[in-house]
C-alpha cells in the first residue's frame, strides 16, 4: 500500500529480523522511504533502510537480553512522535482530544 513520497518506519533491535526486513524491501521497491530504528549500528536494517537511527542502551547478547535497549527505542519513538504532532498544530487538537478520551476511559464522571 506504500507509494513514492510515503515514509515506512521499521523497528528491529536486533536490525535482522526476516519480517521486518522483508517489509523494509517491501517499501523500497514501492518507491518509499525507509527509516531503521536498530541497536546494532552493523546490520542488515541500517545497510538497507536510506535511513538509519541507532539507539540502544549497550551491547547484549539475546541470553542477557533485557528492557534497557527497548527503553531507549520507546523513548525515541516518543520523541519522534512529538516533534511530528508540532509540525501541524491542528494534529495538537486531535492529540488533547484522544488525550482526553482516554482519561474518560480511565477516570470515568471526572475522578
Amino acid at each position: 500500500m506504500l507509494r513514492p513520497g510515503d515514509v515506512c518506519l521499521a523497528v528491529s533491535d536486533s536490525g535482522t529480523n526476516q519480517f521486518t526486513m522483508r517489509s523494509v524491501r517491501n517499501a523500497l521497491q514501492a518507491g518509499a522511504t525507509v527509516i531503521g530504528l536498530t541497536s546494532y549500528g552493523r546490520s542488515e536494517l541500517v545497510n538497507t533502510a536510506d535511513y538509519a537511527l541507532i539507539a540502544g542502551a549497550e551491547f547484549h547478547t539475546w541470553k542477557e537480553y533485557g528492557i534497557t535497549a527497548d527503553i531507549v527505542q520507546m523513548l525515541l519513538l516518543s520523541a519522534l512522535n512529538t516533534a511530528a504532532l508540532a509540525v501541524d498544530p491542528a494534529t495538537e487538537l486531535v492529540r488533547e482530544d484522544a488525550l482526553e478520551e482516554v482519561r474518560a476511559a480511565i477516570f470515568p464522571q471526572g475522578e
